[in-house]
């Protein structure tokens, strides 16, 4: 019966992250789809460079991107450095490990949702503020590899007493890390790669 309950509370949590996650996407994505229809496109040089992705094309990513404007441009008024936001983004994502490996599904990852916009505005500030640095950018993509992992290691910690449901975000964590890996290095080489289905933005 414990164990029941206990699957139950999972998958309750699993809901409650899911559909948090599906109700900011489609607020951005009504309000965009609004403010196209009034005034046309906001285009952003960073999609314009990048473009989107198979999954999840221009116009999309252009939503997000326009619904976190307004918190970056008040960030940039506030004088908050882009570095204290990659900081507070690693800080939150981090926090997901210790909170997912105890079954606490909904928090950890409504905590990745606010890290990772933390993540995003940080380029947005500096952006705004002129602060644009190789070496924020260095940070930004270390922290990243370490937010990439926190989830995936709190689900394998969980999940210790199942191998096979262990190994499913342990092979996730493996091929995330590869996947950066692999870009950098074309990137270093000069290399097109071909678009895929998502990728980090």
């Amino acid at each position: 019966m414990e164990g029941v309950l206990n699957q139950t509370s999972i998958a309750t949590s699993t809901l409650i992250a899911v559909g948090s996650v599906a109700t900011f996407f489609l607020a951005a994505v009504s309000a965009y789809a609004v403010r196209t229809l009034l005034v046309g496109r906001r285009q952003d040089e960073k999609l314009q460079r990048l473009g989107g992705t198979m999954l999840l094309g221009a116009w999309f990513m252009e939503a997000v991107y326009w619904a976190i404007r307004a918190p970056g441009k008040l960030f940039a008024r506030l004088g908050v450095k882009p570095d204290t936001l990659t900081v507070t983004s690693l800080v939150l994502t981090m926090a997901c490990a210790p909170i997912a490996a105890v079954g606490h599904f909904s928090t950890a990852g409504l905590l990745f949702l606010i890290g990772s916009a933390f993540d995003a505005l940080d380029g947005m500030v500096a952006r705004e503020t002129g602060m644009v640095k190789k070496s924020g950018a260095i940070l930004d993509s270390v922290f990243d590899r370490y937010a990439d992992a926190a989830p995936m290691i709190g689900l394998a910690i969980f999940y210790r007493f199942s191998v096979w449901q262990m190994l499913i975000p342990l092979a996730a964590l493996l091929g995330s890390q590869l996947v950066s890996y692999v870009r950098a290095k074309a990137e270093s080489m000069d290399l097109n790669l071909p678009s895929t289905l998502m990728r980090r933005h």
